[in-house]
């Protein structure tokens, strides 16, 4: 694995529950681990330098974005089995990882990560305005 280490995975699964999970296939934690850092990806990409949050190790990691990525993988691994009996708590942390995502990719949040820097070296995304109105309305009486 890259980003996550056996012992950070076993901080939200006991290692005989995971054993359970991938079975005999070890290559299953590196492909979870790859799809849950490209999903972590598209959502921060266009705010943050997620090169650099990626490339970090030990303890310069955002734990944050450690715990999402386990999640997400964890979620992942679940629904591979049958995915209408995904355990509750696995759910509702996928939903919750997702739900923040989506919130700093629109801004409403602010993750404490390195910003994305353009050709210039300026920061990108971070104080845009954003402009826009209400769809036009008309009503006839």
């Amino acid at each position: 694995m890259i980003f996550v280490t056996n012992g950070d995975i076993e901080v939200l699964i006991r290692a005989d529950m995971l054993q359970h999970i991938i079975g005999t296939d070890s290559t299953l934690l590196n492909k979870a681990e790859l799809a849950a850092i490209q999903k972590i990806r598209t959502y921060l990409k266009t705010r943050y330098d997620v090169n650099a949050v990626f490339a970090a190790s030990g303890a310069d990691r955002n734990e944050l974005i450690l715990i999402y990525t386990i999640d997400i993988m964890l979620y992942d691994l679940h629904s591979r089995i049958n995915p209408r009996k995904i355990p509750d708590l696995r759910r509702t942390r996928y939903k919750e990882a997702m739900e923040w995502l989506k919130q700093v990719q629109q801004g409403e949040l602010c993750a404490e990560l390195p910003k994305a820097v353009n050709n210039n070296g300026q920061q990108i995304g971070s104080d845009d305005i954003k402009w826009g109105s209400n769809p036009k309305r008309e009503h006839y009486f």
